[in-house]
C-alpha cells in the first residue's frame, strides 16, 4: 500500500462530482442490472504532473493519499507483442467501446452481432474459442456464457489504462482501474448523442481519502435503436471499489461490477444478459518492486427476460498472484482455482510471464497450464527482439500448446442434445511463428512480419449466435503483415496503414485485412491547452467462412466483403474535449460480421468529455 501525505486535516469530502453521479443514477433507466471489470496496472507514477494553468489553491490542506499498489505485469514495454494505451490515450481516442479501441490493430477481426446491446468479440489470426482473455487489475473476466469474452460488457468507464499482449498462442487484454493519485478527488464525465437515437452517459469518480481509504466509482449507459431504428439495445455498467490500508504493507480491497446488455433482435437468445462480479483482495507489498495478493471472486450471470425463463450461471475463482519488477527484469505468476463453469469440472489455471530487456534488446517467455479431469492443457511461448541499429531492429516469437475455454450458451440454457452430452473438447493445439523487422528514422516507421500458424481444430465462439459445442477441422496457413506510418509536411499530420495477407482463408480468418488513412494530432500554445485530433480512416476485409452449428454439414456459412470509411474530430480546450464521430461515410448497406446480422448503415455521434478536480 502506498501512502502519500501532504498537510494534515482535509477529511473525506467526496466533492460535487460524486453527488452529481449519485443524483444522476436514479434518473436513468435501470431496468437492466449487472456489470464487471478489474486490472493489473500498466503505468503507476508516483507523481502526476498537472499543467500550471490548472494548479488550484483549493486543494484541501493535509490530505492523505491512499494508492493501491500495482502488481507488476511480467512484460517489458519494449516487447513487440505489447500495445498499450494510457489515460491520455484513452481520453483522446474516438472509441466508445473496448471492441472499437482494439479494432484498428493489425489483423483484428471484429465479431459483432449487431449494434450496442448485442454480443461483440474480437479474433486475431483465426484464434477463436478460448484464445481471447480479459483481465481487470489482474483478475480474469471469465467467458462463462461462451468460449470468448463478450467485449460489449467490458466497459471503458473507470478504466485508466489498457494493454494488449498479442502472441501466437492467445490474446491477453489487461485493463487498469482508475484511482486518485493526487491529494484531491478527480472526476471524468462524458455525454454524447447522435443518429439512431444513440445516447451516451459515462462518468467516473476517484477519491484519494474517503472514509480512511481510496474510493473509485464509475457508471455508463449507452443506448441505440440500431439499424433502421428497429433494433433497440443498450449497455449499462456500474463499478464500485473501496480499498483500505492495514498497516504499512497490507491493503484490503473489495469491489462490485454490474453489467447489463439487452436487445430486441429476434435472432439472439437470450435478449438480455445481466452479469455481477464481486471480488475481495488482500494485497501486500513484500519488498521494493515485489507485490503479491490473494483474491476470491464470484460471478453470477443471468440469461433471459420477463417473458422467458431465466437461467443463472455462477462461477467462483480463488487464487493468488505475485509480480516482481526490478531493473531490467519483470516477472509475474498467478494461479487460480475455477469452479462452476458450464460444462466443465473444476480446474486449476496457472500462468507465468517473465521478461528481461536492455539497450541490446530483450527476451520474454510465457507458460500457461490448465489442470483438471475434463479440462487440461499447456501452452508456452518465447519472444526475442534486438535493439535498434541504424534504425533497424529484429524480432521473433514462437508459441505452441493446447488451451481452450469450452462452455457454450447451449449448455448454459440446457439445450444440448444427447448426442453432444459429456465432456467438451479440451481445447485446440496451436503452433504459431512470427518473425519480423522494424525500421524507424525521421518521420517514417515501418513494421513487417512473416506469419505461420497451424491448428488441429477450431472451437466455436459458443455465444448467442455461434452456439455450437463441437470442434471443427483446423488448417495450416502462412502470411505476412505490414504496418507503417509516415509523417507528412504539416506537423502532426500522418499517413498510416496496415495489411495482413494470408495464403488462404480459414474459419474466422479472412484472406486479407487492411486499414489506413490520414490522422492529425497537435497541441497549440506553449501551455498545450488547445489540441486538435482528427482522422479519416478506412477498414476492410475479404469475405470469410464461419462454422455452422452442425459440424457434419457439408456447407459452411460465409460473410461477404466488408468495408467502412470512418472519421473523427476531437478538440480539447484545457481539460474539456468536444468530439464528433462519423461511421460508414459511404453508406454501405451490406456490412456484417456474422451472417444476416447487418450493422448500422451510418451514424454520426457527438458529445463532450470533461476531466475535472473537486
Amino acid at each position: 500500500m502506498t501512502v502519500r501525505k501532504t498537510r494534515k486535516g482535509g477529511g473525506a469530502r467526496l466533492g460535487p462530482a460524486l453527488l452529481l453521479l449519485l443524483f444522476t443514477l436514479p434518473g436513468l433507466p435501470l431496468a437492466a442490472q449487472d456489470t464487471t471489470v478489474v486490472a493489473d496496472t500498466l503505468v503507476q507514477a508516483d507523481t502526476l504532473l498537472l499543467p500550471d494553468s490548472l494548479v488550484s489553491d483549493s486543494i484541501p490542506p493535509d490530505t492523505t493519499v491512499y494508492v493501491l499498489p500495482a502488481i507488476p505485469s511480467g512484460v517489458r514495454p519494449s516487447d513487440p507483442n505489447v500495445r498499450a494505451w494510457d489515460r491520455a490515450d484513452l481520453v483522446r481516442n474516438p472509441a466508445l467501446t473496448l471492441r472499437a479501441l482494439l479494432a484498428p490493430l493489425p489483423g483484428a477481426v471484429p465479431q459483432r452481432t449487431g449494434d450496442y446491446g448485442t454480443p461483440q468479440g474480437m479474433i486475431f489470426e483465426g484464434m477463436a474459442g478460448g484464445r481471447l482473455r480479459v483481465f481487470i487489475d489482474g483478475l480474469e473476466q471469465l467467458p462463462i456464457d461462451g468460449s470468448v469474452v463478450d467485449l460489449a460488457q467490458i466497459s471503458l468507464a473507470g478504466i485508466a489504462g489498457v494493454r494488449m499482449t498479442r502472441t501466437g498462442g492467445e490474446i491477453r487484454i489487461d485493463l487498469t482501474s482508475v484511482q486518485a493519485e493526487e491529494p484531491r478527488p478527480e472526476s471524468v464525465l462524458e455525454v454524447g448523442t447522435g443518429d439512431l437515437d444513440t445516447n451516451l452517459f459515462r462518468g467516473s469518480f476517484s477519491h484519494p481519502n474517503a472514509f480512511g481509504g481510496g474510493l473509485g466509482l464509475a457508471f455508463e449507459r449507452l443506448d441505440s435503436r440500431g439499424r433502421g431504428d428497429e433494433q433497440d439495445g443498450f449497455l449499462q455498467s456500474l463499478w464500485l471499489r473501496y480499498h483500505r490500508p492495514l498497516g504499512d504493507r497490507f491493503v484490503v480491497a473489495g469491489e462490485v461490477r454490474r453489467r447489463t446488455a439487452a436487445t430486441i433482435q429476434d435472432s439472439l437468445a437470450p435478449p438480455r444478459t445481466n452479469r455481477t462480479d464481486l471480488d475481495l483482495r488482500l494485497r501486500v507489498r513484500l519488498a521494493e518492486g515485489l507485490t503479491a495478493e490473494a483474491f476470491a471472486a464470484r460471478t453470477a450471470l443471468f440469461l433471459g427476460n420477463d417473458s422467458l425463463a431465466t437461467t443463472e450461471i455462477r462461477v467462483r475463482q480463488f487464487g493468488a498472484q505475485a509480480g516482481l519488477e526490478r531493473g531490467p527484469l519483470s516477472l509475474r505468476a498467478a494461479s487460480r482455482f475455477i469452479d462452476g463453469a458450464a460444462g466443465n469440472d473444476p480446474f486449476l489455471r496457472t500462468d507465468v510471464d517473465a521478461g528481461f530487456s536492455g539497450d541490446w534488446g530483450g527476451v520474454s517467455g510465457r507458460l500457461g497450464i490448465d489442470s483438471g479431469d475434463d479440462n487440461g492443457g499447456t501452452i508456452f511461448g518465447v519472444t526475442g527482439w534486438t535493439g535498434s541499429l541504424f534504425g533497424f531492429s529484429l524480432y521473433g516469437s514462437y508459441d505452441q500448446g493446447q488451451r481452450g475455454w469450452t462452455p457454450s450458451l447451449e449448455r448454459a440454457l440446457g439445450r444440448v442434445p444427447d448426442s453432444l452430452a459429456g465432456p467438451l473438447p479440451l481445447g485446440t493445439d496451436r503452433t504459431a511463428l512470427r518473425v519480423g523487422t522494424r525500421f524507424s528514422a525521421g518521420p517514417l516507421d515501418l513494421d513487417a512480419a512473416w506469419l505461420q500458424t497451424e491448428v488441429d481444430r477450431v472451437l466455436p465462439l459458443g455465444n448467442a449466435v455461434d452456439r455450437g459445442d463441437e470442434a471443427y477441422p483446423g488448417d495450416e496457413a502462412t502470411g505476412f503483415e505490414v504496418w507503417g506510418r509516415l509523417g507528412l509536411i504539416v506537423g502532426g499530420l500522418n499517413l498510416e496503414g496496415s495489411l495482413q495477407q494470408w495464403d488462404s482463408e480459414g474459419f474466422y480468418r479472412p484472406e486479407r485485412i487492411y486499414r489506413g488513412g490520414l490522422t492529425f494530432n497537435r497541441e497549440f500554445y506553449p501551455t498545450g491547452n488547445l489540441e486538435f485530433n482528427a482522422g479519416l480512416l478506412v477498414e476492410g476485409r475479404d469475405g470469410m467462412p464461419l462454422p455452422l452449428e452442425d459440424p457434419n454439414s457439408p456447407d459452411v456459412a460465409r460473410v461477404p466483403f466488408y468495408q467502412s470509411w470512418n472519421a473523427h474530430l476531437l478538440i480539447r480546450v484545457v481539460t474539456v474535449r468536444l468530439f464528433v464521430r462519423w461511421e460508414n461515410l459511404f453508406l454501405r448497406e451490406n456490412n456484417q460480421d456474422l451472417p444476416g446480422l447487418l450493422l448500422p448503415t451510418t451514424r454520426v455521434t457527438y458529445g463532450v468529455r470533461w476531466t475535472l478536480w473537486n
